[in-house]
Formats: structure tokens, sequence, C-alpha cells
């Protein structure tokens, strides 16, 4: 996890609670369709992008399905803020590893990224 990238992309928020997770999910397909090397922190609410859920009223995109779609951007895993020490059993959408990290190695990513957009 120490390898340098140029981009990480922290999602905080809940999908469908606004326009900030899909803003942010919206950035790591566009970093991954330009070749960047790129890591997505999912923390907090965004946890739940990993979850299959039931489109909102007025929602045009399902955002599970997006994430879903990583691995084709070249983005094979997703990283997600986990509090516990025995770091959860997290499951994703099938062909996305998911990578539960502590507080400290959420620091370390953040400190080893060139830009850091948080949503």
């Amino acid at each position: 996890m120490t390898e340098a990238r140029l981009w990480l992309i922290r999602i905080q928020s809940a999908p469908y609670d606004g326009q900030l997770a899909t803003l942010g999910v919206d950035a790591a397909l566009a970093c991954g369709a330009f070749g960047q090397s790129v890591a997505v922190l999912l923390d907090g609410p965004g946890r739940e992008l990993l979850q299959e859920q039931p489109l909102p009223a007025g929602a045009d995109r399902n955002l599970y399905k997006l994430v879903s779609s990583f691995p084709l951007y070249d983005l094979g895993c997703v990283y997600v803020a986990s509090d516990s020490a025995a770091r959860d059993s997290i499951n994703g959408p099938e062909g996305l590893e998911v990578i539960a990290i502590n507080r400290h190695d959420v620091a370390e990513l953040i400190a080893t990224s060139r830009h850091v957009l948080s949503f």
C-alpha cells in the first residue's frame, strides 16, 4: 500500500444523498479511463456503495453498477476504512477486490497520494 499514487478518490457520502457520492464515482471512472494511477477509498456512509440497493425515485444512475464496472477502468480494488481491529470482512461486487484498512493506513494512503479528492 506504500506505492505512491497520483490520485486518491475518497468517498465519504452516502449514495443518493445528494450528488457527492455520484461525483466521486465519476471522478474515479474518469481517472481510470485516462490511465491515471488512482486509488478509491470508501469511508463512513460511502461504504454503502458496495451494497446493492433499490434505486430511489428520481435517481437516474445505479451507483452500485458503476462501482461494479471499476475493474473495466483498471480500478481492481477499493480500500474501505474500518475501525475494527479485526478488519471487517467486507464484500463488494464480483471482480472487485475490497481491502479493509485501519485509520493509520488511511493516513498513509492520503500521505502517499499526490492529489486527494474528497466527496
